[in-house]
């Protein structure tokens, strides 16, 4: 008994179907739903890490906020106090050159007290010479006139 060949072919197709139904599908199926649920895994652990970074991310930012506030905070705080420095240095500054004007304008009395009196001091030693050399001039003219008229009355 001869078959036909298309027969044979339909019973091998029939055959490799019936194997590949049994052994090879589920095992390709098994293998394919594991790496789908790897998949799916994967892909649920990536969003859970993807909203763990947003948390942190938004976390961060705050944290960034607040510390731009607290440096704001601060800036504004040290200028305030090196505006008070500042006036405080100015008036020190003011304070310090009053201080030193007064203490150069008493000094500059002192000296003037002192060139006065050396002055008036040589200007009565000149006054009292001249006025010597004078008197010295006069009492000679006086003595050599007193004794002209002395000279003539004995005569």
């Amino acid at each position: 008994m001869q078959m036909d060949p298309g027969v044979s072919i339909v019973i091998s197709f029939l055959g490799f179907s019936w194997l590949f139904w049994k052994r090879i599908y589920p095992q390709t199926t098994r293998m394919l739903d594991d790496h789908i649920e790897e998949v799916k895994n994967r892909i649920n652990e990536a969003e859970w890490q993807s909203r763990a970074a947003q948390s942190i991310l938004k976390k961060a930012q705050e944290k960034q906020k607040e510390m731009e506030e607290s440096i704001d905070s601060c800036r504004k705080i040290s200028q305030e106090k090196m505006k008070i420095m500042r006036r405080e240095n100015d008036n020190y500054v003011m304070e310090r050159r009053e201080k030193v004007k007064l203490s150069l304008k008493n000094q500059l009395e002192a000296e003037l007290e002192q060139q006065k009196e050396i002055l008036l001091e040589q200007l009565s030693n000149q006054l009292i010479q001249k006025l010597s050399e004078r008197i010295i001039q006069d009492s000679y003219v006086v003595l050599v006139d007193f004794s002209r008229e002395d000279l003539q009355k004995l005569t």
